[in-house]
């Protein structure tokens, strides 16, 4: 057997400076000139009877045409750059040090392998406290500073039992955690008077933590490559979700009436969680195809995963943006110097965030149902092309969403509330790479 120790530091640093130059239109300056588009084929969903239709699109070329050759007579948004430079500029700190041991053992064809981490994380938050007055004016923000610490241990144990010279079974426990976004540990606060809405971060939330376990058969083939199948099993705790809510009107924030009716929007640490499924997985080189489609590599993998949400409310809704079912798939190709890549993902929908109890309306009838967020299928194809030139130069190409996927989000029911509606269209980039 053998015995190993460690030690580590992580320290991570973000600071962000944002700016949004806004032009307003002299009031007198007549913006017909946009032309308007009919588009009366256009459907919402695709849907041949759609309940929401919209009749005209803005010609985009011809406004930016209108503001180019009537610059002089627009003038700066001082209000609104203030109120993003004021909001948006930010500093934070994740310090993370950590400490392990672990060891092997053999035993004819068992072996053992079993070790601890101990993990201690410090953090700081800059924030902003933010008031947007009646009228939607800026009004100022006041600075917030937010300070959390935590320490986690984590035990791992694996058993691996081998079934011939290619063939394994693998049990194992480990516990693992996963971190909120800088982005959710913002203790930043907007009060907006306008909207009527509360927003914050909430920089007290506590890492989710889980519990595995795993059961794998692994076989290698004698070309590289690699055929898996498992079950899965996690125990969740702390898990972190997006939530909002109408603020009662006798309660209100801290139960003082405060913010009564206002749409209130946090981040919250859930109760429990539950998630297992199944995943399967293969990856191999060709080699044993004629030709040059023996230079061809390819994987695909597949996993189900069921998940049940402990939240104070009267269902057990999914995690948030735990996807049922992913599947990956990928054909490569590699020759001399050169190398590409086709790569495929699809997942389907998902909770996003939980909302409240409320009555909805539907075409037919009306329900009271937990306003939950959802996420919709998506779909997303790219490839990459990589060819070195000399043991210095090397060209590279990347084209990503080629299927020009739209995504889409929706609350309750996605052919009747859907919340947004995006295409960010298909990229291509190349480059020039020099290494030293």
């Amino acid at each position: 057997g053998t015995l190993k120790f460690g030690s580590s530091a992580i320290m991570s640093f973000k600071e962000g400076h944002r700016e949004r130059l806004n032009m307003e239109p002299n009031p007198f300056l007549w913006a017909d000139q946009f032309y308007m588009i009919p588009n009366a084929d256009w459907r919402l969903f695709d849907r041949e009877h759609p309940l929401y239709h919209i009749q005209w699109f803005m010609d985009l070329h011809k406004a930016r045409d209108f503001y180019i050759a009537h610059y002089p007579q627009f003038h700066f948004d001082h209000r609104t750059w203030a109120q993003v430079k004021e909001t948006s500029d930010f500093y934070s700190h994740e310090h993370t040090f950590a400490g392990y041991g672990m060891g092997t053992m053999n035993f004819g064809r068992l072996r053992f392998l079993g070790g601890v981490r101990v993990e201690h994380t410090d953090t700081r938050y800059d924030g902003k406290d933010i008031m947007i007055n009646m009228v939607g004016r800026f009004r100022g923000a006041t600075e917030l500073i937010a300070r959390n610490n935590y320490t986690h241990l984590f035990p791992n144990a694996q058993f691996v039992y081998s079934l011939g010279p290619r063939s394994n079974i693998r049990l194992a426990y480990s516990r693992s955690i996963g971190r909120p976004t800088l982005s959710e540990l913002n203790p930043s606060i907007e009060r907006n008077y306008a909207s009527e809405r509360l927003t914050e971060g909430n920089p007290d939330l506590r890492p989710m933590r889980s519990d595995n376990l795993d059961l794998l058969f692994e076989h290698y083939f004698m070309q590289v490559g690699q055929f898996a199948v498992g079950l899965y099993y996690k125990d969740l705790t702390d898990f972190v979700y997006r939530y909002s809510e109408t603020i009662h009107p006798e309660e209100g924030i801290d139960g003082e009436g405060k913010y009564a009716n206002w749409r209130y929007s946090t981040i919250l640490n859930g109760e429990e969680g539950t998630v297992y499924g199944l995943e399967v997985s293969w990856q191999q080189n060709l080699t044993f195809l004629p030709g040059f489609l023996g230079n061809f590599g390819t994987y695909a993998n597949y996993s189900y995963a069921y998940s049940i949400a402990m939240l104070d409310r009267d269902d057990s809704p999914r995690i948030a943006d735990q996807r049922p079912h992913v599947v990956n798939a990928g054909l490569d190709y590699n020759q001399g110097n050169f190398s590409g890549q086709l790569s495929y993902r699809w997942t389907s929908p998902s909770i996003s965030s939980y909302g409240e109890l409320r009555w909805v309306p539907d075409i037919q009838v009306q329900e009271r149902v937990y306003f939950d967020t959802y996420s919709d299928r998506t779909s997303h194809l790219s490839a990459t092309v990589r060819y070195r030139i000399t043991s210095s130069f090397r060209i590279w190409a990347d084209a990503l969403n080629l299927l020009n996927s739209t995504m889409i989000s929706y609350q309750h029911n996605r052919d009747y509330y859907p919340s947004t509606i995006s295409r960010s269209g298909r990229t291509f980039n190349m480059g020039l790479r020099y290494t030293f």
